[in-house]
C-alpha cells in the first residue's frame, strides 16, 4: 500500500492465525466426502464447517471453501466468512483456516488494497478468537488508520473496522474507549441509515452492551428495551438478532435484581436460537450458559444440571 504502513509492519507483532487441530472420528469419517470436490480427503482433512449446515453437507477441505470464496469476490467477501447455503458464519478450525488462506491469497494480489485490508481485519479478528486479544487489536488499530486515510471515517468499510477494534477495546477491559467509538458509529449510522437500520440498531446494543460491563445495568436496560421492541417490530421475534438482544436484555435485568421474567426470557431465546441457528451454535451455546448460571443462582440446581448435561456446560 502505497503512503502508508507496509503489510509486513501492519502484523509485525501479531502471530500468524493457525488451524487448531482438529480431532475427528476417523472411521466415522472415513467414506464420507468433501461436499465441493467430492474427495475422501486422502491428502487434506475434511473439517466441519462448523456453520448451520448439518451431516456430511458441513464437511469440506479448507482449500475448497476458499477457492469458492476466491470465485465469489466480485460480489464481497462473505464466502471467507459465512457458508454460502446456510448463511451462517464458520466457526472453529474452518474459521481459522480460511483465515490464513484469505492473508495467503491476499498475499498474491498486494495490488490489490481493499482485499488485503480486509485479509489483515479479518486475522486480527480470528487472533481475538484465539484468545490474543493485544494482538489483535494492535492489527486492528493499523488496518483502521489505513481505511481512514484512504477510504474516511464515512465508509462502510471504515466503520465496520472501528466496529471490531471497539470489540477488542471491550475484551481488553477497556470499556469506555469501547464505548466512545460505539456512540460515533451509532451517531452516523443514524444520521446516514435511519433509528432502524440493522447496522444503527447494532451499534446501539454495542453502546448498551459496554454501558452493561461498566457497571450501569439500567442505563443498558432502558437502551436494550427500545433495541429490542423495534426489532421485534421490524425484524420478527424469532430473528436471531432480536432472541439475541432479548438475551442482553435478560442479563441487565439480573444486574438490576429483576428477576420477574429472566428465565422465561433465557428459555424462549435458547427455544429460537436453537431453531435458527441449532443447538451446537456458539450463540445458542452462550445463552445456554447464561440459564445455567441464573437457574443455579436462584437454587434451581437440578433444573440447571439438566440444561448444562443437554448442552455439555458444566453447571
Amino acid at each position: 500500500m502505497s503512503g502508508g504502513p507496509s503489510r509486513s509492519s501492519v502484523v509485525l507483532h501479531a502471530a500468524p492465525v493457525s488451524v487448531r487441530p482438529v480431532r475427528t472420528k476417523t472411521r466415522a469419517l472415513h467414506r464420507r466426502r468433501c461436499f465441493v470436490c467430492l474427495d475422501p480427503g486422502a491428502n487434506e482433512p475434511l473439517i466441519y464447517s462448523g456453520c448451520g449446515c448439518r451431516s456430511d453437507g458441513a464437511l469440506a477441505h479448507i482449500s475448497c471453501r476458499a477457492a469458492i470464496a476466491a470465485r465469489q469476490e466480485q460480489r464481497g467477501f462473505g464466502a471467507w466468512i459465512a457458508c454460502q447455503t446456510c448463511k451462517q458464519m464458520f466457526t472453529g478450525p474452518m474459521r481459522f483456516g480460511l483465515a490464513d488462506a484469505l492473508f495467503q491469497h491476499a498475499c498474491a494480489r498486494p495490488e490489490d488494497t481493499i482485499l488485503e485490508l480486509m485479509a489483515l481485519q479479518n486475522l486480527a479478528d480470528c487472533n481475538c478468537e484465539q484468545g490474543r486479544h493485544e494482538q489483535g487489536a494492535r492489527m486492528n488499530r493499523a488496518v483502521l488508520e489505513e481505511l481512514r486515510r484512504i477510504f474516511g471515517e464515512n465508509d462502510a468499510l471504515t466503520q465496520f473496522s472501528a466496529h471490531r477494534l471497539a470489540e477488542k477495546l471491550s475484551f481488553l477491559g477497556d470499556h469506555a474507549g469501547a464505548e466512545l467509538i460505539e456512540r460515533e458509529l451509532l451517531a452516523a449510522s443514524m444520521r446516514a441509515r435511519g433509528n432502524e437500520h440493522h447496522m444503527t440498531l447494532l451499534h446501539a446494543e454495542h453502546v448498551a452492551l459496554g454501558l452493561l460491563s461498566q457497571g450501569k445495568p439500567n442505563e443498558a436496560e432502558s437502551m436494550l428495551q427500545d433495541i429490542w421492541g423495534t426489532r421485534r417490530r421490524v425484524m420478527g421475534k424469532d430473528d436471531a438478532a432480536t432472541l439475541l438482544t432479548q438475551t442482553f436484555l435478560a442479563l441487565a435485568r439480573i444486574r438490576i435484581g429483576d428477576y420477574t421474567q429472566v428465565e422465561s426470557a433465557l428459555q424462549d431465546s435458547i427455544c429460537g436460537l436453537t431453531r435458527v441457528l441449532g443447538c451446537g451454535h456458539p450463540q445458542t451455546r452462550s445463552c445456554a450458559r447464561h440459564l445455567v448460571e441464573f437457574l443455579t443462582r436462584i437454587g434451581k440446581h437440578t433444573e440447571a444440571e439438566v440444561l448444562a448435561a443437554r448442552f455439555h456446560h458444566d453447571s
